[in-house]
């Protein structure tokens, strides 16, 4: 996931690449989930991202893996 603007490639362009894990937690008389953050990278998106998940703000959906690029992209 990456936080920030997303107006254009220009905002993109200081927008850091943030790791995530999602934890629901059992036993509660409602259901409650906690997003933690485990890493806040200093890779930045457009470096870094494929541009299929470069253009996707917030949480990506499926799998991620390295390209041949060496930059993230979607799981194919």
């Amino acid at each position: 996931m990456w936080r920030g603007a997303t107006d254009g490639a220009k905002r993109l362009r200081g927008i850091r690449i943030e790791v995530k894990a999602r934890i629901d937690l059992a036993g509660w008389g409602k259901p409650v989930t906690a997003p933690i953050c485990l890493f806040w990278t200093k890779l930045i998106v457009t470096d870094h991202c494929s541009e299929d998940l470069a253009a996707v703000p917030g949480a990506w959906r499926g799998a991620i893996e390295i390209d041949a690029s060496g930059r993230l992209a979607s799981f194919a």
